[in-house]
């Protein structure tokens, strides 16, 4: 008997102390909706530091939560921190003994909120932290021992966020860092600990931002994308980036004058620099070798050459230079020597040469060569366009100026040998180049049986003159058909050719 006794004791035992030890805090998700609700789970949940699931607190409509207090024994939450929706919340006293959260951490919609003091002890998250619509928001005082976030950290739509000094210990972010439409943020400072953003920082917005000097210690990141920060005059700040793992976007930075700061030598994915209505050049990128995949040089209002891309020797796959309303050649790409995929020279109204590109030697698995509606493009028989159109390669060329207005036209003044006329070598100049009416031949010595031919794109002869004893000849061509054409002079030793466009 007593045997039983002694079983059916250490049962009833068992069972109090696990049911003890199940009840120090609650089974699930918790959400506190109401004040009363805060102010009883220290009386229901005495003994409970770390709850397992996650944390809601958001204010039911009709009772607003103004003190967290009562959460003072908290100091680790499993599965996540949620507050949001609380009007009347202005601080977080009460969360201070909380070191860890997993999953997330969210702060959002609460109206009076002006900082996260209560949040001091906070060390690390594991998964994503997302700051957002938190209108009186005005520092991130609370995270000064917040060395490291496991997923993304998305920090955005705070209007009055004025700094973000509080992230001084911050070192690495294992997904995404996205700071973006904070439009009274002025600078990064407080991320000068900054070293490793797994996957891409994205900078959107921030009409406010000055400069970018507070990332100086930022080595790695998976993609960096910059758009739209109005007052962002140049990318200082960068300098120290060694490795991206993706693309960048350099994109409506309408005061950017200058990408000073990207000193990065590959970049394995895209690089694509648009809408950037007053840069001028890409003075910046002077170390730049390789591009894995695609440039894309796109609707840059001023920008007036690529110098800049001094050191670009390949690019994978795409090469797109379009909408540039002010680029006139395209020298600073001399040592381009490599190209695939598809290159398309589209909409760029004053661009006169293709001047730059010539060094194209290798074009890898090349399908797509396309030069179109450039109004004032007249000299595209470049040596690798002249080179990969008599391999019997297709391309779309049209709607150009005269002399490049066509792939035959193109072919043509590929096969005739252009002399410069600034080149040592001339032994004559001529102009108004376009003509309209009658074109002027000065010969830079008095000539003797000196012989003058026009030849057109199709390449027939279609003037010619011998005997000529004269410093200079007025040649009428008013009834030539508009295009491109080449004046050819031997003077018995060599013969110089010169193009010129009749309108």
């Amino acid at each position: 008997m007593a045997y039983l006794k002694n079983i059916l004791l250490s049962t009833l035992l068992i069972f109090w102390f696990s049911n003890n030890i199940t009840a120090q805090c609650p089974y699930g998700n918790v959400t506190f909706a109401t004040q009363q609700e805060v102010d009883n789970f220290t009386l229901n949940y005495p003994n409970c530091t770390e709850l397992p699931a996650k944390l809601t607190i958001a204010s039911n409509p009709s009772s607003s939560i103004t003190d967290l207090s009562s959460l003072s024994q908290l100091t680790s939450i499993g599965n996540g921190l949620s507050i949001q929706n609380n009007a009347a919340l202005d601080n977080l006293m009460g969360l201070n003994n909380i070191t860890t959260v997993g999953a997330e951490l969210r702060i959002f919609n609460n109206a009076t909120l002006t900082d996260l003091a209560g949040l001091a002890s906070l060390n690390s998250i594991a998964g994503y932290v997302n700051i957002y619509s938190n209108d009186v928001l005005i520092v991130l005082a609370g995270l000064e021992n917040l060395a490291s976030v496991g997923g993304t950290l998305h920090i955005w739509d705070n209007v009055s966020l004025a700094n973000i000094f509080a992230l001084e210990s911050l070192t690495s972010v294992g997904d995404e860092f996205i700071i973006e439409d904070n439009p009274a943020l002025t600078s990064f400072s407080g991320l000068e600990n900054l070293t490793l953003v797994e996957n891409e920082l994205r900078i959107d917005n921030n009409d406010a931002l000055l400069d970018l000097s507070a990332l100086a210690n930022l080595t790695t990141t998976g993609g960096l994308r910059i758009n739209s920060n109005n007052l962002l005059t140049n990318l200082n700040g960068l300098e120290n980036l060694d490795s991206i793992g993706g693309n960048i976007w350099i994109e409506y930075g309408f005061n950017l004058t200058s990408l000073a700061g990207l000193d990065l030598s590959s970049i394995p994915e895209n690089l694509t620099i648009s809408d950037n209505p007053i840069l001028t050049n890409l003075n910046g990128l002077e170390n730049l070798s390789s591009i894995g995949k695609g440039l894309f040089i796109e609707d840059n209002d001023a920008l007036i050459n690529l110098n800049g891309l001094d050191n670009l020797a390949s690019i994978g796959n795409y090469f797109r230079i379009t909408g540039n309303q002010a680029l006139v050649n395209l020298t600073g790409l001399e040592n381009l020597s490599s190209a695939g995929g598809v290159i398309w020279i589209e909409n760029n109204d004053v661009l006169t040469s293709l001047t730059g590109i010539d060094n194209i030697t290798n074009f890898i698995s090349f399908t797509n060569f396309r030069v179109r509606n450039n109004p004032s493009l007249s000299i595209c028989e470049v040596e690798s366009l002249c080179n990969y159109l008599a391999d019997g390669n297709t391309a779309q060329i049209n709607d150009n100026a005269p002399g490049c207005n066509s792939k035959i036209e193109v072919e043509a003044a590929c096969t005739v040998p252009i002399i410069n006329s600034e080149n040592e070598n001339r032994i004559f100049s001529i102009f108004p180049n376009p003509v309209k009416k009658e074109i002027q031949i000065q010969f830079e010595y008095e000539t003797n049986n000196v012989e003058v031919l026009i030849i057109n794109s199709m390449g027939k002869i279609i003037y010619r003159q011998k005997n000529i004893f004269a410093e200079n000849i007025s040649l009428d061509i008013s009834n030539y058909s508009t295009g491109v054409y080449f004046l050819s002079v031997n003077d018995g030793e060599k013969t110089t050719t010169q193009r010129f466009v009749k309108q």
